[in-house]
């Protein structure tokens, strides 16, 4: 199963809205020393997409410092992005998601 802890400390290369098809993508890059890691979510079937800011900019790049996964209201999945802090983020939510290939599922809590 896919975890969005990976995610965490990724620099945003890409985010690309598509409305008439419903999607966003976010290409994302975590660097540990010399090596980089690219990672890819995919949201679709998108109905909301939130980006807060009250950090003033314009910014050199966005960082991600926290990502959460929920179950939507509608059954399907709410994303949550921070970026830098409290004080900047993206929400998404969507039918469904794949990162890096496989399908993100919201783990159960009981």
């Amino acid at each position: 199963m896919a975890h969005l802890d990976q995610l965490w400390g990724a620099i945003i290369d890409q985010f690309d809205v598509d409305l008439v098809s419903q999607t966003v993508v976010l290409i994302g890059r975590v660097t540990d020393g010399s090596d980089a890691v690219t990672h890819r979510l995919e949201f679709l079937e998108v109905s909301e997409l939130r980006f807060r800011n009250s950090i003033p900019g314009p910014w050199d790049y966005a960082e991600i410092t926290e990502a959460h996964l929920a179950r939507s209201a509608t059954g399907g999945i709410s994303i949550e992005l921070v970026l830098w802090s409290n004080d900047a983020g993206i929400s998404v939510s969507a039918g469904s998601a794949i990162f890096d290939g496989s399908l993100l599922e919201v783990e159960s809590s009981e």
